[in-house]
């Protein structure tokens, strides 16, 4: 799908995307007990501290190049921070992003946790791309 939706040769599909992508998904899942908020010491009768906390939702963008590894690289470590995706593939390569959107729906995460929104970006902003 990758060597077809952006024409790579299938040698980078299968060597590089496709061995990536599971690698990623796995460090990003590693980080998720692992974040945590700090006390920071300042001086005088201050408290300083951080608070990890998710942003809510996150829009990923993705390049043409690369359109399976850019999508994990922006789903993976949102979801593990406890945020939302709405990804936005680009036009000229969505087919891997909008598999990889409709996996983690068959995979069992929540509906709305990670959405998709294809379309044209030229000009007046997004189309939605008309259903086959």
């Amino acid at each position: 799908m990758e060597t077809a939706d952006m024409g790579k040769p299938i040698s980078v599909s299968k060597n590089v995307d496709l061995r990536s992508a599971p690698e990623a998904v796995q460090y990003f899942a590693g980080m998720a007990g692992k974040t945590e908020g700090r006390t920071v010491p300042v001086p005088g009768r201050f408290l300083n501290y951080t608070v990890r906390e998710p942003y809510g939702v996150v829009a990923g963008i993705i390049p043409w190049n690369y359109p399976l590894l850019q999508a994990v690289w922006k789903i993976a470590p949102a979801i593990m921070a406890g945020n939302t995706v709405v990804l936005k593939p680009a036009e000229q390569a969505p087919l891997s992003p909008m598999a990889l959107v409709r996996l983690a729906a068959e995979a069992g995460l929540p509906p709305g946790v990670v959405n998709a929104v294809p379309g044209y970006a030229g000009g007046g902003g997004c189309r939605p791309v008309p259903a086959p």
